[in-house]
């Protein structure tokens, strides 16, 4: 049993743990005046059973029970002066049936179904903290007013973090002609023109047509804070939005130096040193569930990892790190977006392209089974799983320094194309031994394998770290 102990001499932590250094067996926290603060159960580094914590004074604060690290049954929570605060059941780590709240002194303020609510995604510190009914996020409501004339825009692949509608014109002369009737049957007032957009606004909303491109796009505000206007000079001249390769799920972007002032939603990025977007919301409770949206359209949870227990970011309750941004919400309210620069330098001193590739919708819907992002070479040559192409896009490259999680993807995209397969057949401690007999002939049908006319599937293990290599016939 370790033991960790406070400046006072009272224990701090108490905890066992198996070989390979991860907690194995119960887990003890305790508070500086010697009171338990939380009491949890391991196998292996993975969480199992039942998980309690309590106030400093020893009343309970809540109750959960864990199976494989997930969320399994009923979990509760309580007030300090021990009144009943939350109770909610899980299945299989997701939310189910229904959700009731109470307030300080006893009163019930929430029972209603999971099902009434947005999905809260993966992140585990928001499955209890955000309660946004979906009906406030519905299209037809948000944009109620203006339904009828804004019908064939893409309604459900944007709200959801960007809270805009965008219509596309073949020419110029169409979208002119919608923007002067719409602003004339909806009483919007000119705010700003120049050579490059038109801005109109309306209690609420705000609408932009964009003139090279032939496309306009309606924005509701009621979600983020109006007072935080960009304080942009006159004296530089308006750009275009930009869309950096770097991030999905935002939209547009107004460079933060460009003109003319403009309220979020258009997001705002500052490229004098490094990257850097934020979106400035009206309650915390919006910028966390925005910033679960970011994390989910960029790779999902699997591929960030939290921030929390490093110093710098101790105060921030929400910040995750993946493989091309560090993503945070402040006191402030706001979602901010820090690109990570790519640290790879190539030999013959050329730059390599970086951000998600453009064929990486393509070969996803190419190879079932692959559900990863395709970063382009520059943000590749990194062993935590992220997939790569090259600058011919003739070979994807992937180092894992897991084998486990090597194979097992590995065997999801070979399970897609093909179910029969004898590689599916193995159980991971064969295939390993396989792998590493270097058997040609059984390699070559095991370990590279065709899922179709244009792509073969290869994996193998190389000194610190196994390989999969997805190969394009071109």
């Amino acid at each position: 049993m370790e033991k960790t102990y406070y400046k006072n001499g009272n224990i701090k932590e108490e905890y066992c743990l198996n070989d390979k250094g991860e907690y194995n067996g119960i887990l003890k926290k305790y508070y500086p005046n010697g009171s338990l603060k939380h009491k949890s159960v391991f196998k292996n580094g993975v969480q199992q059973g039942e998980v309690v914590s309590y106030y400093h004074t020893g009343l309970k604060e809540a109750i959960a029970n864990i199976v494989d690290g997930d969320f399994e049954g009923l979990v509760e929570e309580w007030w300090p002066n021990g009144n009943l605060k939350h109770r909610l059941n899980y299945k299989n780590d997701n939310p189910t049936g229904d959700i009731k709240e109470w307030d300080y002194f006893g009163k019930k303020i929430t029972d209603q179904k999971v099902s009434d609510f947005i999905p809260s995604g993966v992140d585990v510190g928001n499955k209890v903290n955000y309660r946004i009914l979906k009906k406030k996020f519905n299209p037809e409501l948000v944009f109620a007013e203006f339904y009828s004339d804004l019908k064939g825009s893409d309604w459900s692949s944007v709200l959801k973090t960007e809270f805009q509608i965008k219509k596309k014109f073949e020419s110029e002369v169409l979208a002119e002609k919608f923007y002067s009737e719409f602003v004339e049957k909806y009483l919007f007032k000119v705010s700003t023109v120049n050579d490059n957009w038109v801005l109109c606004k309306r209690d609420g909303f705000e609408l932009v047509k964009i003139k090279h491109l032939n496309l306009i796009i309606l924005s509701s505000l009621q979600y983020f804070n109006k007072n935080e206007i960009m304080n942009l000079g006159d004296d530089v001249d308006s750009k275009e939005f930009i869309s950096p390769n770097w991030i999905q799920g935002i939209g547009l972007i107004c460079k933060e130096h460009d003109n003319p002032k403009l309220y979020i939603p258009y997001f705002r990025i500052d490229s004098s040193n490094s990257e850097n977007i934020q979106i400035n919301c009206v309650t915390r409770l919006i910028a966390e569930y925005i910033a679960d949206q970011v994390v989910l359209k960029n790779g999902g949870f699997d591929s960030f990892r939290t921030l929390q227990h490093l110093d710098l970011w101790r105060d921030d309750k929400y910040a995750y790190a993946g493989p091309l941004f560090v993503i945070y919400v402040n006191e402030n309210r706001s979602v901010v977006i820090n690109r990570v620069e790519s640290s790879i330098k190539r030999v013959d001193g050329k730059k390599s392209e970086t951000g998600i590739s453009s064929l990486s919708d393509q070969i996803n819907k190419d190879i079932s089974g692959l559900r990863r992002l395709i970063y382009n070479e520059g943000d590749g040559m990194v062993q935590d799983g992220r997939f790569w192409i090259n600058e011919n896009h003739s070979i994807i490259n992937s180092w894992f320094q897991d084998k486990n999680n090597a194979i097992n993807k590995f065997k999801e995209i070979i399970k897609e194309h093909d179910p029969s397969h004898s590689v599916l057949e193995f159980s991971n401690k064969s295939l390993m031994k396989k792998l590493n007999n270097n058997d040609f002939l059984e390699g070559m049908s095991l370990f590279h394998i065709k899922i179709s006319e244009k792509y073969f599937v290869d994996i193998s293990i190389g000194n610190n770290f196994t390989h999969i290599t997805i190969i394009i016939n071109t």
